[in-house]
């Protein structure tokens, strides 16, 4: 099975449509989120395909979507309680 690395993955586009089309391709890899902001784990593999199908959807001049990786190690808290993509006792499988 290939390694998945965690990152958030956030953005601020003005078009309504353009914003439709990035949130869809993003709930495809998220496992949870919000509005516009996204955690992902993801293979190398998908990682590069976001990087190139992503950036022709923008537009430079009003559009800023930022990918963080998170390191694995690192802790991270929880602050407050937000939606997420999977019910908490869910079982989680990728294929």
């Amino acid at each position: 099975m290939p390694h998945r690395i965690p990152y958030l993955i956030a953005y601020d586009i003005t078009n309504t449509r353009t914003q439709a089309r990035v949130r869809r391709t993003l709930q495809g890899y998220a496992t949870g989120g919000q509005q516009s902001f996204y955690h992902c784990w993801l293979t190398a593999a998908e990682y590069r395909r976001l990087l190139y199908t992503l950036p022709p959807q923008l537009d430079p001049a009003t559009d800023r979507l930022h990918i963080f990786r998170i390191n694995e190690q690192t802790e991270t808290r929880l602050l407050g309680k937000a939606k997420t993509a999977l019910a908490a006792d869910a079982p989680l499988l990728i294929i």
